[in-house]
């Protein structure tokens, strides 16, 4: 994920809870899986800063998430971290973006949901509507796509 991503950070992956989910107060016994969470740890092991949501596409807004990874960190040398996130990042191959939209259209999954819960009455049925709309747009592009690698690779 992090060569994919061209990310300039280290990521846990912790799938039982036992390394950092559980000290963290991040995990949910009832589902025995981790609360979705972004947490932002100091290079000194303390939390700089954290995010749970209350399912996998409950994120908090690109500038709140950008703040907080900005915010100048020590290593553990006493140097300090330069540029945090990189910019210009080159765009996505074919290739690349096949899982891409597998995602976005899992999201729209979670948003229909969502919708369905809080929004009962005309409104949340168009809601829902246009958000069924999206997920035809992202499925007709995911397939084009896969359509088009598997053309490349038969060259």
């Amino acid at each position: 994920m992090i060569d994919k991503l061209l990310l300039p950070f280290s990521l846990l992956s912790d799938p039982d809870g036992d390394r950092a989910i559980k000290r963290y107060g991040l995990w949910d016994e009832k589902g025995r899986i981790a609360v979705p969470s972004i947490v932002v740890v100091g290079a000194d092991g303390i939390i700089r800063w954290s995010y749970s949501g209350s399912d996998f596409a409950d994120r908090p807004a690109d500038e709140e998430l950008l703040a907080a990874l900005d915010e100048p960190r020590g290593h553990a040398d006493g140097s300090q971290a330069g540029e945090v996130m990189a910019r210009g990042d080159p765009p996505k191959t074919l290739e690349e973006l096949v899982p891409y939209y597998a995602g976005t259209f899992n999201t729209t999954v979670a948003l229909k949901s969502r919708l369905a819960k809080c929004c009962p009455g005309p409104e949340g049925r168009q809601a829902l509507q246009e958000v069924s709309r999206y997920q035809r747009m992202v499925t007709e592009f995911r397939n084009a796509i896969q359509q088009t690698v598997e053309l490349k690779r038969e060259r």
